[in-house]
């Protein structure tokens, strides 16, 4: 539900910005100007992660889903040709909650660095793009045992086991989105794209895909 309505404030967002660009030409926001920018951006970070519980007692056979998140994201950059831009990305990933059964077994969160390259297909006011990066990205875990009655029902009450990771791991982005220009300086910003990590949680990769939209100023 709550994906649902950031995707649907995104859309409304993009159909009302390419309306009103159409109101200006392209050589009075010199869209394909070169110079540098920052933004923000503000989204939901989708886990795409699922994996056995070892917190699972035989004969019963359980699986771990990860929920969504937000997502905050700050970058600054300088578009070097009409064509391409090169920036740096720090994004903030709210505490997610990791569920069995529908019973919390962990909660993370995470930081990531990138620095990523932009390769545009600029068109007027709106610029398609793709995007490719490599960084750094803290993840801190905590986990919990999830106790099962007879039935192999989760049920409470839960203990904590020692179980805490705090450490930071090589991290890839690959995406694409749309820059579509409000104004001379102005630009609005949409953006889906996936991280890919060395973290393991459960014996498993733990890729996510954040899905975003905000704005950003062109100097």
């Amino acid at each position: 539900m709550h994906l649902m309505r950031i995707l649907a404030t995104t859309g409304a967002l993009l159909l009302a910005a390419l309306f009103a660009s159409t109101a200006q030409a392209d050589d009075e926001i010199e869209s394909h100007r070169t110079g540098p920018y920052i933004g923000v951006l503000f989204g939901a970070a989708l886990p795409n992660f699922e994996g056995e519980t070892f917190f699972t007692p035989p004969p019963f056979e359980s699986r771990v889903e990860e929920q969504p998140s937000l997502a905050i994201s700050g970058r600054a950059g300088v578009r070097v040709h009409k064509n391409i831009a090169i920036e740096g990305q720090y994004q903030w990933v709210r505490e997610w909650d990791s569920e069995t059964r529908n019973e919390r077994c962990s909660k993370s969160n995470a930081q990531i660095i990138t620095g990523n390259v932009k390769v545009f297909a600029p068109f007027d006011a709106v610029h398609p793009y793709l995007l490719g990066g490599v960084g750094a990205g803290r993840y801190k875990t905590s986990v919990r045992q999830v106790n099962f009655d007879a039935a192999g029902n989760a049920c409470t009450p839960t203990t904590r086991v020692g179980f805490r990771d705090d450490h930071w791991e090589l991290n890839l982005r690959v995406g694409g989105g749309f820059e579509v220009y409000l104004s001379r300086n102005v630009v609005l910003n949409v953006e889906a794209s996936t991280i890919y990590s060395e973290r393991r949680l459960l014996g498993e990769s733990f890729p996510f895909v954040d899905v975003s939209g905000g704005l950003q100023y062109r100097f």
